[in-house]
């Protein structure tokens, strides 16, 4: 149901109106083989790196490693947990802010096109 823009959307929290669904629970998918899936999650790694001379080179900062979930249930409860430690939004947007994430997430949004 969602795209790559859609996904990280969910994944950093903004509205589901923003992602072409009306509330939390219809971006759980739906299917005939899989009619009855009561949650979904999404996991976004990130690593810190410093470039190195050469193409696509460079070299992974020890200990930087970053993992961040979103999960979403059927009744719209909604959780995020940070390197598997429960979190609040608050709390992953301070720190994706602090690393300047979410300056990236708005520069790649994505508005709908409508056609006649």
């Amino acid at each position: 149901k969602l795209n790559t823009i859609d996904v990280l959307l969910f994944m950093f929290g903004y509205r589901t109106s923003k992602m072409r669904q009306g509330k939390l629970s219809e971006i759980i998918h739906n299917s005939a083989q899989y009619p009855d899936l009561d949650e979904c999650s999404i996991e976004v790694h990130f690593l810190e790196i410093i470039d190195l001379s050469g193409l696509n080179a460079y070299s992974v900062v020890p200990n930087s490693s970053l993992v961040v979930a979103h999960t979403v249930t059927k009744s719209n409860n909604s959780w995020y947990t940070l390197n598997s430690l429960s979190s609040t939004y608050t709390e992953v947007q301070t720190l994706l802010s602090s690393l300047a994430l979410m300056f990236a997430l708005h520069v790649f949004k994505v508005n709908p096109i409508s056609t006649p």
